[in-house]
């Protein structure tokens, strides 16, 4: 029993591990450290697998393609509203100053029509308020070259008579102009109305010049020659000197 008992006793020799090997420790120790600049590569490379397109993908993504698609188009619509407002301005300019040079013109026309009036009827009325009996003749013919119209067929109409006056009062007269101004113009008509302001000076033969103020006031009718007196009328009573009497019979006013 005893035997037995110290058989069962005897301890077993435990098992052992077999010593690993030194050098493979070391390998997979060495195996497990990471180098970080190789996992940051690693990294690298999946993001770029992860981030590249594929082919026909903008990577700039769907709002982007969106954004852009709006700011083209947009383009296009600025640039043709600056046409339209560059060219409606150069409109306005042209028209504008198409305008303005028609109305100028026409102002201007106007304007030299009313000077050739006033300049002709003023050298009208100082010619038939001139006469020299010395030279009766010549002044006739000046007061026909500076009439029209009714006018005219009075003075054919009276002019012996005309002559045979200032032959007789052997008297000089001479008119100068003071004032003269066009009142009314119609110019499709061809008819102005003229005022003068005149300086009559009655010399006779023998005795001293005598001068009166007169104003006078007229009808202009256009004709091929130019403006000419086509009436004539006296609007203040003279203030003396007598004379021949010049142009045709004017009733004086009342």
């Amino acid at each position: 029993m005893r035997a037995q008992s110290d058989e069962n006793t005897t301890p077993t020799p435990a098992e052992e591990t077999p010593p690993e090997d030194e050098d493979a420790v070391v390998d997979e120790e060495a195996d497990a450290v990471v180098d970080p600049e190789d996992e940051a590569d690693d990294e690298d490379d999946e993001d770029a697998e992860d981030g590249e397109p594929e082919d026909g993908e903008d990577e700039r993504g769907p709002s982007a393609l969106a954004a852009l698609g709006g700011r083209v188009f947009a383009r296009p619509l600025l640039a043709a509203a600056i046409a339209l407002v560059v060219v409606a301005a150069g409109c306005a300019v042209y028209f504008g100053g198409a305008w303005y040079t028609a109305a100028h013109d026409e102002s201007l026309r106007y304007s030299q029509m009313r000077d050739s009036a006033l300049v002709s009827g003023e050298q009208a009325v100082q010619n038939l308020n001139t006469l020299d009996y010395r030279h009766v003749d010549q002044g006739l013919n000046l007061w026909l070259q500076s009439s029209a119209g009714d006018l005219r067929n009075s003075i054919t109409a009276g002019r012996k008579t005309f002559a045979a006056q200032v032959q007789q009062a052997k008297t000089a007269t001479t008119a100068k102009v003071l004032d003269a101004a066009i009142t009314q113009l119609d110019e499709h008509a061809g008819k102005a109305a003229i005022i003068v302001a005149l300086e009559i000076t009655v010399t006779p033969a023998k005795g001293k010049p005598a001068t009166k103020q007169s104003r006078l006031q007229g009808e202009l009718t256009r004709t091929g020659a130019g403006w000419k007196l086509s009436k004539i009328g006296q609007v203040a009573v003279d203030t003396g000197a007598g004379g021949a009497p010049l142009a045709t019979p004017a009733p004086r006013a009342s």
